[in-house]
């Protein structure tokens, strides 16, 4: 991976975290066609954009799941 690669995709999260703040959209709305004019096969792109939402959501998920008194296994995390 060169140094190019991880600029365009920092910029592309950047363009898509404030287009996603600002305008209430997804930021795969915006990431997807980012990554695709970056030279990324459009699977490759929504793949990216699918894991660039689900471990957040994820994460606050198991984490209110934990607030609310529930027991988290360390193994179904992993």
């Amino acid at each position: 991976m060169n140094p190019a690669d991880i600029i365009g995709g920092l910029v592309a999260g950047g363009v898509g975290d404030i287009a996603s703040g600002f305008l209430g959209i997804t930021s795969g709305g915006i990431l997807v066609p980012l990554l695709i004019l970056l030279g990324n096969e459009q699977h490759v792109a929504q793949g990216i954009s699918l894991v660039a939402q689900v471990v957040p959501t994820s994460l606050s998920g198991v984490r209110n799941y934990s607030q609310g008194g529930h027991r988290v296994p360390l193994r179904w995390l992993i």
